[in-house]
């Protein structure tokens, strides 16, 4: 139930795919509005990054993208060689690195990204293992 004016979100899970939706609550004109600041319920926001994918993999290991139950914006994910040459860039969260141009090892990666709702930006960085 909802108790006072304000924008309000909404995430939830159907199928296994995370779906969002917002919406605005606002007073007729014949209404007093409330003296405080509207609620926003907080959402816990978690971020997990994969550290190895199997390109023989048809299943959640085939392609590389962390996988977050917030939104991201402003997003950048760089994966780099042995020699540190940029072989795959995406500004895109919803686009995955499949490994598909690459052989076999380890290769590392730099990523980073701000939740909606936050004006943070949150950095990481590491290696990830494909194998066949």
């Amino acid at each position: 139930m909802v108790d006072d004016i304000g924008l309000y979100f909404i995430e939830a899970k159907v199928s296994g795919c995370i779906v969002r939706d917002n919406i605005e609550v606002i007073a007729e004109d014949d209404c007093e509005l409330p003296t405080s600041p509207p609620l926003i319920p907080a959402i816990d926001c978690h971020t997990h990054i994969p550290n190895a994918i199997s390109l023989s993999s048809i299943r959640s290991n085939a392609a590389f993208a962390p996988v977050s139950n917030c939104e991201l914006q402003d997003y950048r994910l760089e994966i780099y060689d042995r020699w540190g040459e940029l072989i795959y860039m995406s500004n895109n969260p919803e686009f995955s690195w499949d490994g598909s141009n690459v052989n076999t090892g380890v290769y590392s990666y730099a990523i980073g990204y701000r939740y909606a709702l936050d004006s943070d930006m949150i950095y990481h960085s590491g290696t990830v293992t494909v194998v066949r």
